[in-house]
């Protein structure tokens, strides 16, 4: 993949049962605050690899699951 940004909406249509994310090895540079809000199930979210410069305010919003970042 070579996902480059990761907004508010880039997994707004998602079910709330997904319990693993792995973005690792894009050339993801920012993340916008809420980008993950509907994923309240999420427990793993993998970002290594990246190029990330920029994380915004409220970015894990949504995250109350979320054990392994």
């Amino acid at each position: 993949n070579r996902l480059q940004t990761i907004n508010s909406s880039s997994f707004k249509n998602q079910m709330n049962i997904l319990q693993e994310l792995d973005l690792s090895f894009n050339r993801i540079s920012s993340i916008e605050s809420n980008a993950f809000q509907t994923l309240s199930n999420l427990k793993i979210l993998r970002l290594n690899e990246n190029e990330i410069k920029f994380i915004y305010a409220f970015t894990l919003n949504g995250l109350n699951s979320l054990n392994t970042l």
